[in-house]
């Protein structure tokens, strides 16, 4: 949102439920049961407390990257991805799932180049290709060159040099795969050896051999113009910021449900499916904390807060709207906000790991567990722009707030260590659960390009996570208004999705449609602004805010729907 001035769908990929195990580092499925299958790998139950990927049973020389992929985070593990295209199936034979997105085998993530596909710490199968299942058929996953050799566990044909295995504990393919198309490793991708996923080593995304290579490489797959699938289906989500309607009081003490049922009527009535709402904020209403063992920690998600959100989701319902729960706000260390937030606990929240995991153990996981299953929950968003808790508008600011600022590496780790705390929640209760945060700025945050740095990239956010596989996002989401001083060099407006070189979905979260933007030679009048970045191809926008510009919002929705 607008800094200091701040008055400040669906994303389900199947249905939720069932239990479903983790065989190794990687989720099998019998094709067409619903029960899992083991293979040969040993079968651990998911849970919360466990880690993402079980170790290989061979221990790793060094940590390596690994190809980048279009959905890292968008899973396929735990659910039939694909069902409502493929059929009641959904499953590869084996069990492996197929795809949610096109990936880096797949040139134009439209499942034309068949062959595996890596999503959620698991390779699948890109749908719909030439040597995959006709849609509806149980039939053969694409041939391997190696299927009784045996990667799993396995120093590959690295191993010598010290590598061997990849982040994550993936192991290298012994030899080159479907998407190996000379057997020498020049077509880099995921392979599939003995049921288990493997890297075919050697290609241009993969470690040069010996070398262990800490960052994902750049090349490979995805398209960052991709949409949210939604049952199978890409979905443009497209509606606008409640934000709040009462600053940081919406949740915990009951919801107004007469200001929601009109909110709802204005989004559904201008072909809208999703609104953006503000849970925690500034964390004077929930979560709830409590003296623990003399320290001050998270209790509880405060008051009413899990029945109010549920509440909120089943009128969602009777509007066809889906809603994204936003937790936090960078107004959770701003003296000056609205109300007088716990500074000190909150800051504590993200500078002390006890802390933070109290808010994970007590609040946030009871939450995903209570609602992740609801069916209008889009996503979770993690934070309202994090960036502004350590600087004032893009210029450091280390005093802003008056006492203590976290630095930008601590803000990450929370980041990470929530998004794997939502994900790991919902594959133990046998769902998907798509994650995302609201950052301030594409451009300077969300990118590696136009001198922006990528805080939020895979492997960035795995790292600050100790390594936790499960630490990414499932789609950007920044914001943009033009005072950043850039002179629209950084607007979505004028610069398409693959512009920013990113492999996730994106959705501008926040961006006025009041005015028009007149920049870079081009001006794109507030009302077409919705348009113009469904026709650029992103993945949704969600304008600023409900409680101001109602009329403004509808009319630029309405472009969207026109389409």
């Amino acid at each position: 949102m607008p800094y200091l001035f701040q008055q400040p769908a669906l994303l389900r990929l199947a249905p939720k439920g069932g239990q479903w195990l983790l065989a190794s580092s990687f989720v099998l499925l019998a094709a067409c049961s619903g029960q899992p299958e083991v293979s040969n790998s040993s079968v651990q139950a998911v849970s919360s407390a466990e880690s993402s990927l079980v170790a290989s049973s061979q221990p790793a020389a060094s940590i390596s990257s690994v190809p980048a992929s279009s959905a890292m985070a968008v899973s396929s593990v735990a659910v039939s991805s694909s069902a409502p295209i493929l059929g009641p199936c959904g499953l590869a034979a084996n069990g492996a799932p197929y795809c949610a997105m096109g990936d880096a085998t797949d040139a134009d993530a439209m499942g034309i180049t068949d062959g595996w596909g890596w999503e959620s710490g698991t390779s699948c199968v890109v749908p719909n290709g030439a040597q995959d299942p006709a849609p509806g058929t149980c039939g053969e996953v694409p041939a391997s060159s190696s299927d009784v050799a045996s990667s799993v566990g396995a120093a590959s044909s690295v191993a010598a040099d010290g590598c061997g295995i990849a982040m994550g504990d993936v192991p290298y393919c012994l030899s080159g795969d479907v998407t190996d198309a000379n057997e020498a490793g020049e077509l880099d991708g995921w392979g599939w050896e003995n049921n288990a996923s493997c890297i075919v080593p050697d290609g241009l995304a993969d470690p040069n051999p010996g070398v262990c290579v800490l960052d994902i490489p750049d090349t490979g797959g995805g398209n960052s113009a991709g949409r949210i699938m939604y049952n199978g289906q890409a979905v443009y989500l497209s509606g606008f910021n409640i934000a709040w309607f009462s600053f940081a009081g919406d949740f915990g003490s009951g919801i107004n449900e007469q200001q929601l049922r009109q909110a709802l009527q204005d989004v559904s009535g201008t072909g809208g499916n999703s609104l953006r709402w503000w849970m925690h904020t500034d964390g004077s209403s929930t979560p709830g904390w409590g003296t623990v063992n003399g320290q001050r920690m998270v209790t509880n998600p405060g008051g009413t807060a899990v029945a109010d959100l549920r509440r909120a989701l089943d009128i969602a319902a009777e509007y066809n709207v889906y809603i994204i729960p936003a937790l936090w706000s960078f107004d959770m260390l701003r003296d000056n906000a609205f109300r007088q937030p716990p500074t000190q606990d909150n800051y504590r929240l993200l500078s002390n790991d006890a802390v933070l995991q109290s808010y994970i153990d007590n609040a946030l996981i009871p939450m995903v567990t209570e609602l992740n299953k609801h069916p209008q929950l889009i996503a979770w968003e993690l934070f309202n722009e994090p960036e502004n808790m350590t600087e004032s508008w893009f210029y450091q600011a280390d005093d802003y707030y008056g006492g203590p600022v976290p630095t930008r590496e601590q803000l990450q780790r929370t980041q990470a260590k929530m998004a794997a705390a939502i994900h790991r929640t919902a594959i133990a209760n046998g769902e998907v659960a798509l994650v995302t945060t609201g950052s301030k700025s594409m451009g300077k945050y969300n990118s590696d390009v136009a001198g922006g740095y990528n805080w939020y990239r895979d492997d960035r956010m795995i790292a600050a996570a100790d390594g936790d596989a499960m630490a990414v996002l499932d789609f950007y989401e920044p914001h943009y208004y033009n005072n950043e001083g850039r002179n629209g060099a950084w607007s979505p407006f004028h610069h398409d999705a693959n512009y920013w070189g990113v492999n996730k979905p994106i959705v501008i979260g926040e961006f006025y449609v009041d005015k028009p933007l007149d920049v870079l030679g081009k001006r794109v009048e507030g009302v077409d602004m919705c348009n113009a970045l469904e026709a650029n191809g992103y993945a949704g926008g969600w304008p600023w805010q409900w409680n101001e510009y109602a009329s403004e919002l509808k009319a630029c929705i309405e472009r969207v729907d026109a389409n």
